[in-house]
């Protein structure tokens, strides 16, 4: 037999179905049941620290994240979005997002969002824990 290896990142990328089906080949008999299993959880402190001097656009991605509810969002829609509001491209959000997840949790590998694909590979997909979408849901509703 072949040998098949995986980075974390590469493990990450796939859908919860490749996720639990590869558990499964390796014996493990747990099932990945939500894509919130590698995104990091803000508590209510930690998500007013991390929304401490963010810029005006970033706000804006989060909001439009929000938004689009508990079950996460499709980055192309997200993307439509903010440019049709901002009429800028959003590529540079997400590597501020990363280092301020880091920053503020102090884990070196904290992601925000947990990011998947559609079955097909055409469309990606995001979602955030489910306590740190509370939390944003909370700081947007009160500020």
């Amino acid at each position: 037999m072949g040998l098949i290896s995986l980075t974390t990142d590469e493990f990450k990328q796939l859908s919860v179905e490749s996720k639990n089906e590869i558990l499964t080949l390796l014996g493990i008999t747990f099932e990945i049941d939500t894509n919130d299993e590698f995104a990091e959880k803000l508590n209510t402190r930690m998500t007013r620290e991390f929304m401490t001097n963010l810029s005006p656009k970033t706000k804006i991605v989060l909001q439009k994240i929000i938004d689009f509810g508990k079950s996460g969002f499709w980055l192309d829609e997200l993307e439509k979005d903010i440019y049709a509001e901002i009429k800028e491209e959003i590529g540079g959000v997400w590597g501020g997002l990363t280092r301020r997840v880091r920053t503020v949790s102090g884990i070196d590998d904290a992601e925000l969002i947990e990011w998947g694909s559609s079955d097909d590979g055409e469309r990606i997909h995001g979602k955030l824990h489910p306590a740190t979408y509370q939390n944003l849901k909370n700081f947007f509703t009160n500020s």
